[in-house]
C-alpha cells in the first residue's frame, strides 16, 4: 500500500517502504492524531515515519521507544563444534537431503578462534499449538501496550551504543522501559556461576549500591523443565543403519502440528544445531508468557517469589493442566511430548555471530552496568529488568540409546534444571 501525505499546497509526500520526501513542511493539515490512525490504517513501520519531520519524529519516537523488549540468545560453541566435526567426518543424516557442505566446512573452520555465538532467532507462530495450549485456559490478562521487540543481536548493539549510551542520542529520552531476557544455552555456570566475572558484578552492584532489586534464584523442582532431543549424539556415523535414521524423521515428522515445520527437522543437523535447547527460548517469548506476566516480574521482592513465578513455572502449570486432563491422555499419551517438539520448532535461528569468552564477558558485564546499576540512567520514570536463564548442564551430547528409546515409543524426556537472575531497576510504584 502506498499513502500520500499532503501537507501544504506545494508539498507531497510519498510513504511506503522506499520513502521520498520533498520540501518538508510542518504545516500539517490534519492533526497528528489523524496521521495516525492513517498509518496504523496503511500498516506502515514507525520506524519509517521518524523520517518525515520532527513533528513525527516526536510522535512516533514515543510510541517505538517508549517500551523495548531485548532477548539475546547466546551459547557456548560446545556442541556446534562437536556438531561441525562429526558431520565433516561421516556427512549427513540422509543423504537425499539436499545440504550446504561448504558452510558447514566454513563455520567450523571460523568458530576454532571463538569461544561463544550469539544467536540472532524469529518465534513462528503455531495456531494449532495455540489452540491445544490454551483452549481450555483462561489466558487472559490485562491488555497493555507491547513492547518493540528486538531479537537481533547487531541492533541490540546498536540500541545500546548509540541509543541508551549515548548522552547526546535525541531518542534516549523517550525510553521509559527496557525488558531485557539473556538466555543461555550453553555456558551459564562458566558465565555466571560462583566465582565469574559476571556473579563477581552483580555482588557488587548489591553490596555497593544497595540495589535490593537483584534477585538470583538457583535450581529447584520448580525451576526444572523437560526438553526432548532428536539426534545429539556426534561420537558414530549416524546415517549407517538406514533404518533407524528412516524411523527417526518418520517418528518426528509424524508429531508436527503443521506440514511447514516438517522440512525443518531435516534442518537441525548439521545447520542449526541446536533444538532441545530452543524451548528455553520459546518460553521467554510472548508467545508463552505474556507481556503482562513478564512486567510483573518487575515487582518480585525476593528469591522465593520469583522461584514460583517466573515462565518455567508457568510453562508447568500448563502441562500439569494437559497431563491430568483425561481428555487428553485418552487421545494422545505422548500429549506432553508432542506439545513440547512442536514448541521447539516454533524456534528459528536466523544467523549466528561469533565471540571470544573476552568479548562476551565484556558485552554482558556491559550490559548489567547499564542497566542494572540505579546510578547509571538516573530519570525517575525509566525502569529496567534482566532476566537470565539457562540451564545447570545443556547435555550436549545425548546416548545413542536415548534417541532409539524416543525413536521407538518411550515418552521420557531430558530433564534441565534452570539457573535464573532477575535484575530490576527504577519505578517500584508503576
Amino acid at each position: 500500500m502506498v499513502i500520500w501525505f499532503k501537507f501544504d499546497t506545494k508539498t507531497v509526500i510519498k510513504v511506503s517502504q522506499n520513502i521520498q520526501v520533498l520540501n518538508i513542511s510542518v504545516n500539517n493539515i490534519f492533526p497528528m492524531e489523524i496521521l495516525e490512525l492513517i498509518v496504523n490504517y496503511g500498516d506502515l513501520k514507525a520506524s519509517t515515519m521518524l523520517m518525515i519531520n520532527k513533528t513525527f519524529f516526536i510522535t512516533f519516537s514515543s510510541k517505538l521507544y517508549k517500551s523495548l523488549h531485548l532477548t539475546i540468545v547466546l551459547s557456548k560453541l560446545t556442541k556446534m563444534k562437536l556438531n561441525d566435526t562429526n558431520f565433516l567426518k561421516y556427512g549427513p543424516d540422509l543423504l537425499n537431503i539436499p545440504c550446504d557442505s561448504y558452510s558447514i566446512y566454513e563455520r567450523n573452520k571460523n568458530s576454532k578462534k571463538f569461544d561463544y555465538e550469539f544467536l540472532d532467532t524469529e518465534i513462528i507462530p503455531d495456531q494449532i499449538l495455540n489452540d491445544k495450549l490454551y483452549d481450555d485456559l483462561d489466558h487472559e490478562h490485562p491488555r497493555t501496550k507491547t513492547p518493540t521487540e528486538v531479537r537481533s543481536f547487531s541492533k541490540i548493539i546498536h540500541i545500546i551504543e548509540a541509543i541508551i549510551h549515548n548522552p547526546n542520542s535525541k531518542m534516549r529520552c523517550f525510553i521509559k522501559e527496557v525488558i531485557i531476557d539473556i538466555c543461555i544455552l550453553d555456558g551459564f555456570k562458566e558465565l555466571f556461576g560462583i566465582q565469574t566475572e559476571g556473579s563477581n558484578l552483580i555482588r557488587e552492584l548489591v553490596t555497593k549500591t544497595q540495589n535490593k532489586d537483584i534477585i538470583s534464584a538457583s535450581s529447584s523442582a520448580n525451576n526444572r523443565t523437560k526438553v526432548i532431543p532428536i539426534d545429539d549424539t556426534f561420537q558414530r556415523n549416524r546415517w549407517n543403519d538406514s533404518f533407524e535414521s528412516y524411523e527417526k524423521f518418520k517418528e518426528f515428522s509424524a508429531r508436527t502440528y503443521t506440514d511447514p515445520k516438517k522440512s525443518k527437522i531435516f534442518n537441525i543437523f548439521p545447520q542449526n544445531v541446536y533444538f532441545k535447547e530452543l524451548l528455553t527460548i520459546y518460553l521467554t517469548s510472548i508467545n508463552n508468557y505474556p507481556t503482562e506476566l513478564r512486567r510483573s516480574l518487575f515487582h518480585i521482592q525476593n528469591r522465593t517469589h520469583l522461584d514460583h513465578c517466573n515462565h518455567f513455572r508457568y510453562w508447568e502449570k500448563l502441562m500439569r493442566l494437559k497431563s491430568t486432563r483425561p481428555i487428553y491422555n485418552r487421545s494422545n499419551p505422548k500429549t506432553r511430548q508432542n506439545i513440547t517438539f512442536n514448541s521447539q520448532l516454533c524456534v528459528d535461528i536466523t544467523k549466528r555471530e561469533f565471540k571470544t569468552k573476552e568479548d562476551t564477558n565484556d558485552f554482558l558485564q556491559n550490559l548489567i552496568k547499564i542497566f542494572g546499576n540505579p546510578s547509571y540512567v538516573k530519570t525517575s520514570d525509566f525502569r529496567s529488568s534482566i532476566l537470565i536463564t539457562g540451564p545447570r548442564d545443556c547435555k550436549p551430547e545425548i546416548s545413542h540409546q536415548f534417541t532409539q528409546d524416543v525413536i521407538f515409543g518411550s515418552e521420557e524426556l531430558v530433564n534441565y534444571d534452570m539457573f535464573m537472575i532477575l535484575l530490576n531497576k527504577g519505578c517500584h510504584n508503576s
